[in-house]
């Protein structure tokens, strides 16, 4: 189900997805996150955690997933560690890029972000944004009752069943997904397709389902009882989850042409812009300017997590036409 609007009065040139919060920082603990590779948490320093995470990655070479697990280290999330964001020296950015914006906020979960609702004023006075939100942190409520949903394209709120449980939050999931709705933000829910959770995906299909919440499983990526996933789903699970292989090769992207840092960034809690999550080119910083490529390039990685020929088709396009002009 896509949720973009890219009609005359909310169009966009480039998209940034801002990961606001440092990798530690989540009111949840997902066994599957990219951020807690083991299924446990330990301590990860605040130096680690901002700036020096960036410095990290750009010297060994490795995505964020492989060098939790070189370095073996597991997370905690310090509350002393969520930092506001620095929205006039963002706004100045924005302004010099000579772009209307989609700024998609993830994290960790940005609803954490102590200035996140005055941020979301500031930048749909201009631009657009979009959310990828557990729905049951922070500032969600603030959230709902003071933005101006034409100005949101997207709020995808991840469905997590087991810790919306251990949290006793499942009843407040759904009553924030049911109000978003009900303001009239395009709202869509989303599960991981986690193994484990096989024999239960009917119960809560029908649990949600009688609370007026459908959702669409998304796949899997990492390592389950020694099989790697999304390549070693059966056929009986990519059934129950309603996997079609048209949709699993929506993933497999290598030697694809694609628009990473040409009309998309991906920004660390630092600031730090890379064309994806996977290529560790900086291209500018959020607070200081951004400098997008000129000319697409082909995909160096066999599976991506979020394939933006798919994700968002007219920025690809446009992408296109800039390559073929230049």
């Amino acid at each position: 189900m896509r949720i973009l609007d890219k009609t005359d009065d909310r169009h966009y040139d480039a998209w940034l997805q801002l990961n606001v919060l440092s990798l530690t920082i989540c009111n949840m603990n997902c066994v599957y996150c990219f951020k807690n590779p083991n299924g446990k948490r330990a301590d990860l320093s605040e130096k680690m955690a901002f700036g020096f995470w960036d410095q990290l990655i750009k010297a060994f070479k490795m995505s964020p997933v492989q060098l939790l697990k070189r370095l073996k280290l597991k997370l905690v999330s310090p509350k002393s560690t969520i930092h506001n964001l620095n929205v006039p020296d963002l706004l100045r950015s924005l302004d010099n890029a000579n772009k209307i914006f989609r700024i998609s906020f993830t994290g960790g979960d940005p609803f954490l972000v102590p200035n996140i609702v005055e941020a979301c004023v500031r930048i749909t006075e201009k631009h657009f944004i979009s959310f990828n939100t557990n729905l049951v942190a922070g500032h969600i409520q603030n959230f709902i009752h003071t933005i101006n949903p034409r100005r949101v394209l997207r709020i995808h709120a991840s469905l997590h069943f087991k810790e919306l449980e251990r949290l006793q939050k499942t009843r407040l999931y759904i009553e924030n997904f049911l109000l978003c709705r009900e303001k009239g933000f395009p709202i869509l829910a989303g599960a991981v397709a986690y193994p484990a959770l096989y024999n239960e995906v009917e119960k809560y299909r029908e649990s949600f389902a009688a609370h007026g919440v459908t959702f669409t499983f998304f796949p899997f990526r990492g390592t389950y009882k020694g099989k790697v996933y999304p390549e070693s789903y059966s056929a009986e699970e990519k059934e129950r989850f309603e996997f079609k292989e048209s949709f699993l090769d929506k993933f497999r992207t290598f030697g694809r042409l694609c628009n990473a840092g040409v009309n998309v960034g991906i920004v660390s809690s630092s600031g730090v812009v890379y064309p994806c999550y996977d290529i560790y080119e900086e291209i500018g910083n959020i607070y200081e300017g951004i400098k997008f490529k000129e000319n697409m390039m082909t995909c160096p990685k066999n599976l991506c997590s979020c394939p933006l020929y798919d994700l968002d088709e007219s920025l690809f396009e446009e992408a296109i036409l800039q390559t073929t002009q230049n």
